[in-house]
């Protein structure tokens, strides 16, 4: 709105009063005009003249905002992948299968939820609230995940027991540094959640997405044991019990950091870049299944 009053030789600073930030709020689609309804009471005499509304400035009045005057960027999100994959169909008591992916994901926006802050309010996210707040966004999204590789598959021990495992493999995730912006009063409000931090003591630089650091290399066995008892049972009526494995190997490979680098009030946060998130620890499944 401040845009738009000053393309229209409108009085920026009585706007302001109006529109500081969180006036309203309008769900719209990034990069494209925006066309809403706000109340009329409160726009400014001169706004509310353009905008052709009640000089009693009672009811609401529409206006349409160009792509530029609003200043988010459209939505980005590309996701570009190469597979190889080799495959044994089960024969002679035993299958197996396995792939390679390398794959790039980048853009500005995750999709419904953000990992970045741990927002899950689908659909509701900060993602473009404001100008300020897009800076930076462009880059590594959080499910980015270069390399993974994939290996499972079976062999029947007996006719009645059957082992399986599953062996994956991915390379980290990366992080940018979410603090607050230096420039944008609006985007300040938000506390840290612009990409912009001091790393290293000599000033709040732009520390676009999945820049600053990563995880680690994530590495995870499963095993799976099946068993069919050999019973006297009515025809067509089966039992089996199963036994899973969860991580076998019981890994601690960081999934996830900390990736705010300051307070709400600008001051550092020690705890930046501190693991959040791991590899679920070692379970165990029992499991029992009829079948008729």
């Amino acid at each position: 709105m401040l845009n738009f009053a000053a393309d229209n030789g409108l009085n920026v600073d009585d706007m302001a009063d109006s529109f500081g930030g969180f006036t309203q709020f309008i769900l719209f689609n990034p990069g494209s005009d925006v066309s809403f309804f706000t109340d009329a009471a409160g726009l400014p005499g001169d706004a509310l003249a353009l905008l052709g509304g009640d000089a009693d400035g009672d009811g609401l009045v529409e206006v349409n905002l160009t792509a530029d005057q609003v200043g988010v960027p459209k939505v980005r999100r590309r996701y570009t992948a190469f597979e190889l994959t080799a495959e044994r169909a089960f024969s002679d008591g035993w299958s197996l299968q396995g792939s390679y992916v390398w794959g790039r994901l980048r853009g500005n926006y995750e999709g419904a939820v953000k990992s970045d802050n741990g927002q899950t309010d689908s659909g509701l996210t900060q993602d473009f609230d404001t100008r300020g707040l897009t800076d930076g966004i462009q880059g590594r999204l959080p499910n980015d995940r270069q390399h993974t590789f994939k290996l499972f598959g079976g062999y029947q021990i007996t006719e009645n027991f059957t082992v399986g495992a599953n062996v994956t493999v991915q390379s980290p995730r990366h992080f940018g540094c979410q603090g607050v912006h230096p420039t944008d009063d609006i985007a300040q409000q938000f506390g840290a959640a612009s990409f912009f931090c001091d790393l290293d003591g000599n000033g709040t630089v732009l520390t676009p997405r999945g820049s600053v650091m990563k995880s680690e290399w994530t590495k995870n066995v499963d095993l799976k044991f099946s068993y069919v008892p050999e019973l006297d049972l009515p025809e067509n009526i089966r039992l089996g019990f199963t036994i899973d494995i969860f991580n076998v190997f019981n890994s601690e490979d960081v999934t996830d950091r900390n990736e705010f680098g300051t307070f709400d009030s600008g001051q550092s946060r020690p705890t930046f870049g501190d693991p959040t998130g791991f590899l679920p620890p070692r379970t165990v499944r029992f499991s029992g299944r009829l079948v008729f």
